[in-house]
């Protein structure tokens, strides 16, 4: 399973709405009634290849972004304080799998947004070992 797919069903034990990055091109024109999360897989970037090893072997670090959009109308400052605390709380920290080292936070910001809604993407990476000769 992608870690993109891990991140959501462990983020949907606090969150009701949470989706992948294709659910997020179907929700770009609509209103929204209530917080949304996306999850999206940013980068892969490859590190230096293991050495001493006599195999294959290279860091890969997986950059997640966790789109947080919540409705602001009639000129509303929505505070989404508790909710990224919630997503820091539930990913900080976690393994997707025995696979993966812990994820560690990788900043956030503000992102530009249509009228009607506020957007927010907090970043975590994550990093794995990839073996060519693993069977």
């Amino acid at each position: 399973m992608a870690l993109a797919q891990r991140v959501i069903d462990r983020l949907k034990s606090s969150f009701d709405d949470v989706e992948g990055l294709l659910a997020l091109a179907e929700y770009q024109d609509r209103n929204l009634a209530k917080p949304k999360i996306f999850v999206i897989e940013l980068s892969e970037q490859p590190g230096q290849v293991v050495d001493g090893t006599g195999l294959w072997r290279q860091n890969v670090t997986v950059t997640i972004g966790v789109l947080l959009v919540v409705p602001a109308r009639n000129k509303a400052r929505p505070d989404i304080s508790d909710e990224r605390q919630l997503i820091r709380q539930a990913l900080f920290g976690w393994s997707a799998s025995s696979d993966f080292e812990p994820m560690a936070m990788a900043g956030g910001q503000l992102q530009p947004s249509r009228p009607g809604i506020a957007a927010w993407l907090d970043k975590f990476t994550a990093e794995y070992t990839e073996d060519a000769h693993h069977a």
